[in-house]
């Protein structure tokens, strides 16, 4: 409200001035023009930094991959472990985000009158019908501490937080398109929450994930050959963003 205020008395005192001098009115489409430039090379920079962000997950996934093929890629961690546990990696920075309230409105009105007492204060009298209503949740970041992906479950270590999620009691997973984030729904957690990684030179959570449930319940052969579909669906996405732009590689 306020910007738009600044704006019309802006385009007000341009119009006074270009009484006297006209051309101050080319002020206006050029920098109407210069906006939608700056926003256009903005969206194709970010275009082009998703490239190559794409191309160093989809690197990092296909070594991932084969070192779970070899065997290479499970040990022993310095923590208590279960019978036939393996660590799959253990990352740093990862954002631990969950449902989380964002209060109430109040909706409704009176059905009284009200009367000025005095300057800035006024009395209502009647019945009021108005109700607080709860407002919608909203998934937020809570935590941000390190992860140890396992063959039997994932731990969350935060300054404020702590989760596990046992891979056997996993309902569903959302992973996103480039494996940054992936949605957990558990049987014994009445919310489902997230892991969010932080950067794109490390195996996205999303795909640790994937690979701990794989590996649980059936071989980590399978999970190597999701991993390596995985990384050519990354490369896939940069091809067609490339493409899309007229960019060689």
């Amino acid at each position: 409200m306020a910007l738009g205020c600044v704006a019309l008395l802006v385009l007000l005192i341009l119009l006074f001035v270009a009484q006297t001098m006209p051309w101050v009115l080319l002020v206006i489409p050029i920098g109407f023009a210069a906006g939608i430039i700056t926003a256009i090379v903005k969206a194709r920079n970010n275009k082009i930094a998703s490239i190559d962000a794409f191309e160093r997950q989809a690197q990092v996934v296909d070594e991932f991959a084969n070192q779970i093929a070899k065997g290479t890629g499970l040990s022993a961690a310095n923590f208590a472990m279960k019978p036939n546990e393996l660590l799959l990696a253990s990352q740093d920075n990862v954002s631990l985000l969950e449902w989380v309230s964002t209060g109430s409105t109040y909706q409704g009105g009176s059905a009284g009158f009200s009367f000025r007492v005095m300057r800035g204060v006024s009395y209502r009298v009647g019945r009021n019908s108005g109700q607080l209503v709860k407002n919608p949740p909203a998934l937020k970041t809570v935590d941000v501490g390190t992860v140890n992906f396992t063959t039997q479950r994932i731990t969350f270590v935060g300054q404020r937080e702590t989760r596990a999620y046992d891979v056997d009691k996993m309902l569903s997973l959302q992973i996103d398109h480039n494996g940054q984030t992936v949605m957990i729904a558990v049987s014994n957690r009445q919310k489902p929450s997230a892991l969010q990684g932080s950067t794109f030179d490390l195996v996205g959570p999303g795909f640790l994930v994937q690979t701990a449930l794989t590996v649980h319940n059936s071989d980590a052969q399978t999970a190597a050959a999701q991993l390596h579909a995985s990384a050519n669906e990354l490369r896939a996405s940069a091809q067609a963003t490339r493409v899309a732009l007229r960019l060689t590689k």
